[in-house]
């Protein structure tokens, strides 16, 4: 009687089995906690054994994770399911070696040139374990690179992931992952003209095996706190831990856009980079339902000051909801008044020569912490006006003397990808972490202290406004006299 082989590992019905037949380029498992993804990885790197028998002897895989120390307990669990295969691991990072000439390369992210040491190898099969971990999708393009073939083997990425983390806004948007609560559908994104990838959600009910060892875990992720909770247990994308903006909504300050009254002041947010995005927002204040509304924006990298104010001017006459009208002034980061220097002769600041192109700013405050802070006490406001809400048309009979928020749907799409992305500052938790994303966020920071931080109303603001247009024109009238006197 010949003994039937041990089956050491197989995939559950559903979410396992369906993500080791997909053929897309891009597979992302991305969802809660305890859900099967990481043994999924490990199988899933062993397909071609089967679907490529005459060429694995050319097979290479690469597994990457944000350090190598991490990689260690992936890669003890895994040998269980390679040495029967005849695997073994040599060297630091391991190498995995099979006996039909097949190689696992054990790798990491640990800086931003971790990636170089990865640029000239051939690799058919590339797994990134907890991909929300790499801060910048053109790390993770630089390695997708990498993800080539000169054999039979067809080249694929598989990606397994958690929401939140530094990574986690241009991973949702890579793979279009919808926005709401789940459950999310299986989807499936094109990613280029001959490029697809697909999204595969996954929680802890996907695991019937993990559940049944450890049947005490879910009670665990019931008893977390949100918004831990629904992001470990029900994989929620539009909820994770260390997210800083957790009271943004679309549903309490998403707006139909709307034509903007004549008589409302336009006012712009200015962060401003050369190399670095330049973020610009445009927005105006409904004295009528005490809103700071932002209508729409610009976000562009790699541009000089000239550039930009040239591009910004542009957006703001072309802007369908406003008329074309400029702001009357921009509040902006204060270190744009550093001049530097333009030739031999002449030295000017970036606050010069955007003012040149007639976008006039003014340096905002650059108190971190008190403008996380407005931003968030006018996100809370707006849901305490719910119950209060006024037509533009009409007059206000009695409104709250604190500005809430709310923003054009559709007319901001890297705010809403973007704010929701930022997180707590590990070592300050009630500042916002610096990163690479945080432009957008900086420039509504300037914005939000310098129209609300005093807590005045939307009326007062209104009346500040005519009070300085007065002024401007009495500036002008002098100035315009002095001219036709300097002339005679």
């Amino acid at each position: 009687m010949t003994d039937q082989p041990k089956i050491v590992w197989q995939p559950h019905p559903g979410k396992q089995h369906i993500a080791l037949q997909r053929t897309e380029k891009e597979i992302l498992l991305g969802g809660a906690r305890f859900g099967g993804k990481s043994d999924c990885g490990r199988i899933w790197l062993l397909r071609p054994f089967k679907d490529y028998p005459d060429s694995v002897q050319h097979y290479r895989a690469l597994v990457i994770r944000e350090n190598s120390k991490d990689l260690r307990g992936w890669v003890d669990k895994a040998m269980g399911y390679y040495e029967p295969l005849g695997a073994r691991a040599v060297g630091n990072p391991p190498i995995i070696k099979f006996n039909n000439g097949a190689k696992f390369y054990i790798g990491h992210l640990a800086d931003e040139k971790s990636y170089k040491h990865y640029l000239s190898d051939e690799f058919q099969r590339v797994l990134f374990e907890e991909l929300t971990l790499v801060p910048k999708e053109v790390t993770y393009l630089m390695v997708l690179g990498s993800c080539r073939t000169t054999c039979d083997i067809d080249p694929q990425v598989l990606c397994t992931t958690n929401p939140g983390n530094p990574g986690h806004a241009w991973v949702s948007k890579r793979w279009d992952i919808p926005k709401g609560k789940p459950p999310y559908p299986i989807k499936t994104v094109k990613l280029g003209e001959l490029t697809e990838g697909v999204f595969i959600p996954m929680n802890y009910k996907d695991n019937p095996t993990g559940m049944k060892k450890d049947p005490f875990y879910e009670d665990y992720l019931n008893n977390l706190p949100e918004p831990l909770r629904s992001a470990w247990r029900d994989g929620d994308w539009s909820v994770f831990a260390g997210m800083y903006f957790t009271e943004l909504s679309r549903a309490d300050h998403g707006i139909e856009p709307f034509e903007i009254p004549k008589h409302w002041d336009l006012v712009g947010g200015l962060d401003y980079g050369e190399t670095a995005p330049t973020s610009f927002g445009l927005y105006t204040v409904d004295t009528a339902n005490n809103w700071i509304i932002r209508i729409g924006e610009y976000y562009k990298p790699g541009r000089a000051a000239s550039e930009s104010a040239r591009s910004i001017i542009q957006f703001c006459k072309d802007n369908k909801w406003t008329g074309g009208r400029l702001p009357s002034r921009t509040y902006a980061d204060p270190s744009m008044e550093v001049k530097r220097r333009i030739d031999e002769v002449i030295q000017k600041s970036p606050e010069d020569i955007f003012n040149e192109y007639g976008l006039y700013l003014k340096l905002a405050n650059s108190d971190r912490i008190g403008g996380w802070r407005v931003c968030k006490e006018a996100l809370h406001e707006t849901k305490r006006q719910q119950g209060e809400l006024i037509v533009p048309e009409e007059m206000p009979t009695k409104t709250s003397t604190k500005l809430g928020f709310k923003y054009f749907l559709g007319e901001n799409p890297t705010f809403e990808e973007l704010i929701p992305a930022q997180l707590h500052d590990k070592n300050k938790v009630e500042d916002v972490k610096k990163c690479d994303i945080d432009h957008v966020a900086d420039e509504w920071r300037y914005l939000m202290i310098m129209l609300r931080g005093k807590g005045v109303s939307a009326k007062e603001i209104q009346e500040q406004i005519e009070e300085r247009d007065i002024k401007r024109r009495i500036e002008r009238t002098f100035s315009s006299l002095d001219e036709s006197i300097d002339t005679h």
